[in-house]
């Protein structure tokens, strides 16, 4: 598969503002993906 069509085929896009994120959203996301990750039997090792 060419570069130019897997990058087409995303499903996700990102959009990257230029606005600082407060440093306690990150973390909160942070933990919100570490539960998703445990409840889907994923371990960090």
């Amino acid at each position: 598969m060419e570069l130019y069509e897997a990058i087409n085929k995303r499903r996700t896009m990102r959009q990257f503002l230029e606005t600082e994120v407060d440093f306690e959203v990150i973390k909160r996301i942070n933990r919100n993906n570490q539960s998703v990750e445990l409840s889907q039997g994923k371990t960090n090792g």
